[in-house]
């Protein structure tokens, strides 16, 4: 997922370049997708790359959930937790990863626009 996200920044960047202004060297993530050949690419590669991070963190999630199970007495998960009582360590950083993971797909659906709208405040 991080090739994934450098490619897509250098990629906008790129397509970007025309529109920067003298003494710009980097600009802002957001103004990169304002273009209209260069949103698509923001829109689809910031998407996929929320997707791949929720993927990424729900393996986690099940790595988490086969240790704590390996190290019970319990056979299966649901022996594990009526066992424990208590959620698996990683929980709620799990839950958390799925918002960030969240917060990046949105990010890349709603773009930055030059007008204000409501697509910009969710941005």
């Amino acid at each position: 997922s991080l090739l994934w996200y450098l490619t897509t920044v250098a990629l906008c960047y790129w397509m970007h370049a025309p529109l920067l202004q003298d003494g710009i060297v980097v600009p802002a993530i957001s103004e990169m997708g304002v273009s209209m050949p260069a949103q698509r690419v923001y829109r689809i590669g910031f998407g996929l790359c929320g997707f791949m991070l929720a993927v990424t963190v729900l393996q986690l999630r099940q790595l988490a959930l086969a240790h704590q199970l390996a190290s019970s007495d319990a056979s299966t998960f649901e022996e594990a937790a009526e066992v424990s009582r208590e959620p698996p360590p990683l929980l709620p950083g799990i839950g958390w990863g799925l918002l960030a993971a969240g917060g990046v797909a949105l990010q890349g659906v709603c773009v930055l626009n030059l007008e204000m709208g409501l697509e910009t405040i969710v941005h």
